[in-house]
């Protein structure tokens, strides 16, 4: 689908230019051109869409609540957190924690909390469907969630631009982090819990360096610090 857009998108250079289109969202910076001329060829190609909204005014973009403030336009969750499912397994807590940190690019904390209560179930049953009796992943659970709903670190600025960026990364005996800013908001951040081995923590740095510096080649940055 992504594929067939970008080929209907490219007929018009002007449109190619001004649009970034993803399966079936397509953002349209109106300072090179007009929403109404992105239909157009839309439709001309067979492709019909729902009416245009407006970011600032707020709408809905890649699973994203997205809206306007004084500093620009931010966005966060777009759904409830769901209630921790009475009966776990090994397959009902990888997908409630998947469905936690999801496709978002800044997750902060929650990523490490799910990462570590993942690898609870692998050793408290044999197969994916087993029930897990166990209280200590149904805490850990509920102590998430009450704080996801408290404070919620799934949220970040959308307008971030620019070619500069500036790399955060650590790492501790439990994980590994990084993260890029740009423009003084952070853009998207990572975790990778460490694999029980006994290499120093130079190392595990020096992994995390890596690991940061490529989410910033992912963004093509040119110049960080």
């Amino acid at each position: 689908m992504k594929a067939v857009l970008n080929s209907v998108l490219s007929q018009d250079p002007i449109v190619r230019k001004g649009t970034s289109a993803y399966i079936d969202d397509i953002l349209v910076n109106e300072d090179v051109v007009k929403a109404s001329r992105v239909q157009n060829i839309s439709e001309k190609f067979g492709l019909t869409s729902k009416p245009c909204e407006r970011l600032a005014e707020g709408a809905r973009v890649l699973g994203l609540r997205v809206w306007g403030e004084q500093r620009g336009l931010v966005w966060k969750r777009d759904s409830e957190v769901d209630n921790v499912p009475s009966e776990l397994t090994r397959r009902v807590v990888f997908s409630f924690c998947g469905k936690l940190v999801g496709h978002y690019p800044v997750c902060g904390w929650l990523r490490v909390a799910t990462g570590f209560i993942r690898g609870g179930p692998i050793f408290l049953s044999e197969g994916w469907d087993e029930v897990i009796v166990d209280e200590e992943i149904r805490r850990f659970l509920d102590e998430v969630v009450a704080e996801v709903r408290k404070n919620d670190p799934v949220r970040g600025f959308w307008s971030a631009r620019g070619d500069e960026a500036r790399v955060w990364v650590d790492a501790s005996s439990l994980a590994l982090g990084a993260a890029v800013e740009i423009d003084g908001s952070i853009v998207e951040d990572a975790s990778w819990l460490r694999k029980e081995d006994s290499s120093h923590i130079n190392m595990a740095e020096l992994d995390a360096v890596i690991r940061g510096l490529n989410l910033a080649l992912a963004w093509k940055i040119r110049t960080w610090n």
